[in-house]
Protein backbone atom coordinates (compact mmCIF):
# COMPACT_ATOMS: atom_id res chain seq x y z
CA UNK A 1 0.00 0.00 0.00
CA UNK A 2 2.49 2.19 1.09
CA UNK A 3 5.13 1.62 -1.78
CA UNK A 4 2.75 1.29 -4.37
CA UNK A 5 4.06 -2.51 -5.44
CA UNK A 6 1.22 -4.67 -6.23
CA UNK A 7 2.80 -7.95 -6.21
CA UNK A 8 4.76 -6.98 -2.54
CA UNK A 9 1.25 -5.72 -1.54
CA UNK A 10 -0.45 -9.04 -2.75
CA UNK A 11 1.85 -11.14 -1.49
CA UNK A 12 1.56 -9.77 2.14
CA UNK A 13 -2.17 -11.41 2.03
CA UNK A 14 -2.12 -14.41 0.07
CA UNK A 15 0.43 -16.66 -0.42
CA UNK A 16 0.13 -16.99 -3.82
CA UNK A 17 2.76 -18.68 -6.73
CA UNK A 18 5.77 -16.56 -7.14
CA UNK A 19 5.89 -17.39 -10.82
CA UNK A 20 2.38 -15.35 -10.61
CA UNK A 21 3.35 -12.33 -8.30
CA UNK A 22 6.27 -11.85 -10.16
CA UNK A 23 6.37 -8.66 -12.93
CA UNK A 24 2.63 -8.27 -11.50
CA UNK A 25 1.21 -5.11 -12.94
CA UNK A 26 -2.42 -3.81 -13.87
CA UNK A 27 -2.59 -5.61 -17.28
CA UNK A 28 -1.51 -8.87 -15.19
CA UNK A 29 -4.28 -8.74 -12.46
CA UNK A 30 -7.13 -7.57 -15.07
CA UNK A 31 -6.59 -10.01 -17.26
CA UNK A 32 -6.84 -12.49 -14.21
CA UNK A 33 -9.74 -10.68 -12.99
CA UNK A 34 -11.58 -11.56 -15.92
CA UNK A 35 -10.55 -15.17 -16.29
CA UNK A 36 -12.58 -17.70 -14.71
CA UNK A 37 -9.81 -20.45 -14.71
CA UNK A 38 -6.89 -18.35 -13.60
CA UNK A 39 -9.02 -17.53 -10.44
CA UNK A 40 -9.53 -21.29 -10.19
CA UNK A 41 -5.90 -21.79 -10.55
CA UNK A 42 -4.90 -19.43 -7.91
CA UNK A 43 -8.13 -20.45 -5.66
CA UNK A 44 -6.60 -23.89 -5.72
CA UNK A 45 -3.21 -22.99 -5.02
CA UNK A 46 -4.56 -20.89 -1.60
CA UNK A 47 -7.00 -23.81 -0.54
CA UNK A 48 -4.00 -26.63 -0.93
CA UNK A 49 -1.31 -24.20 0.58
CA UNK A 50 -3.94 -24.07 3.67
CA UNK A 51 -4.37 -27.84 3.51
CA UNK A 52 -7.91 -27.37 3.19
CA UNK A 53 -8.39 -25.73 6.19
CA UNK A 54 -11.64 -23.30 6.67
CA UNK A 55 -9.88 -21.07 9.79
CA UNK A 56 -7.00 -20.55 7.84
CA UNK A 57 -8.47 -19.70 4.90
CA UNK A 58 -10.83 -17.04 7.03
CA UNK A 59 -7.85 -15.72 8.67
CA UNK A 60 -6.74 -14.83 5.00
CA UNK A 61 -10.18 -13.22 4.31
CA UNK A 62 -9.97 -11.77 7.36
CA UNK A 63 -7.08 -9.86 6.46
CA UNK A 64 -8.02 -8.69 3.22
CA UNK A 65 -11.51 -7.17 4.82
CA UNK A 66 -9.19 -5.60 6.96
CA UNK A 67 -7.17 -3.53 4.20
CA UNK A 68 -10.40 -2.76 2.87
CA UNK A 69 -11.39 -0.78 5.51
CA UNK A 70 -8.52 0.89 6.09
CA UNK A 71 -8.21 1.92 2.31
CA UNK A 72 -12.10 3.29 2.78
CA UNK A 73 -11.25 4.42 6.27
CA UNK A 74 -7.85 6.55 4.35
CA UNK A 75 -9.77 7.65 1.80
CA UNK A 76 -7.47 5.90 -0.87
CA UNK A 77 -8.11 6.42 -4.59
CA UNK A 78 -5.76 3.86 -6.25
CA UNK A 79 -7.68 2.08 -8.28
CA UNK A 80 -4.56 -0.20 -9.12
CA UNK A 81 -5.05 -1.16 -5.47
CA UNK A 82 -8.13 -1.72 -5.86
CA UNK A 83 -8.28 -4.31 -8.37
CA UNK A 84 -5.59 -5.65 -6.90
CA UNK A 85 -7.75 -6.02 -3.57
CA UNK A 86 -10.96 -7.39 -5.99
CA UNK A 87 -8.66 -9.75 -6.99
CA UNK A 88 -7.62 -10.82 -3.40
CA UNK A 89 -10.79 -11.49 -2.26
CA UNK A 90 -11.82 -13.17 -5.62
CA UNK A 91 -9.10 -15.68 -4.92
CA UNK A 92 -10.06 -16.11 -1.23
CA UNK A 93 -14.08 -16.97 -2.11
CA UNK A 94 -12.77 -19.52 -4.27
CA UNK A 95 -10.60 -21.02 -2.19
CA UNK A 96 -13.27 -21.21 0.50
CA UNK A 97 -15.62 -23.02 -1.52
CA UNK A 98 -13.36 -25.35 -2.77
CA UNK A 99 -12.63 -26.54 1.15
CA UNK A 100 -16.42 -26.55 1.83
CA UNK A 101 -16.97 -28.71 -0.93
Amino acid sequence: MYTHRLEVALAALLPLPHAFLENLDIARISTTLSSRSAIHTLSSHLASSAGGSLSALMAHAVHVKELWQDMVALGLYDPELWDMLDLAWEVVLGALNLAAA
